[in-house]
């Protein structure tokens, strides 16, 4: 499901929107804009105004994080794909056995309502991991502007 965006003159999907709003709200009540400024105030010490060159222990420690990044949005994603496709295998066994059924008919507001529900029931739950997962973040940018600011 979609809506017109008229700001951006695009078309945007409803549950993308409503889930980065969701990411959005844990961000503030977690205050996490004053973490960001805390961190920005930090920056400057740990890496100095001038002529400071980036240390090489910085891009190791960043490409850490992102491997750390990509692991956690599988995890997040993982209940809702691991339900998606026992509802689709399901949904195969079925048109075999009763090959009178239209597929398209069926299938696609059962795939709809199998991933809803599942959302509906881990929603709950990504508010303790979306903050550790910010928690982890200012953490992994401490350490990368420590380690860009340390001589090499």
């Amino acid at each position: 499901a979609v809506f017109y965006d008229p700001q951006n003159a695009a078309q945007t999907p409803v549950l993308s929107e409503f889930l980065g709003l969701l990411a959005t709200l844990i961000f503030l009540a977690m205050n996490g804009h004053l973490l960001c400024l805390a961190v920005l105030m930090e920056s400057f010490q740990w890496l100095p105004v001038g002529g400071a060159t980036i240390a090489a222990g910085s891009f190791r420690v960043l490409a850490a994080w992102m491997a750390t990044m990509f692991s956690a949005g599988v995890l997040l994603s993982l209940p809702l794909v691991a339900a998606l496709l026992i509802a689709n295998i399901a949904m195969g066994v079925l048109s075999r056995v009763a090959p009178q059924l239209n597929l398209f008919a069926v299938g696609f507001p059962v795939t709809m309502t199998a991933g809803f529900v599942v959302l509906m029931i881990s929603v709950p739950y990504f508010g303790a991991a979306m903050e550790h997962l910010f928690d982890q973040g200012f953490a992994a940018l401490r350490m990368v502007l420590t380690a860009a600011g340390a001589p090499s």
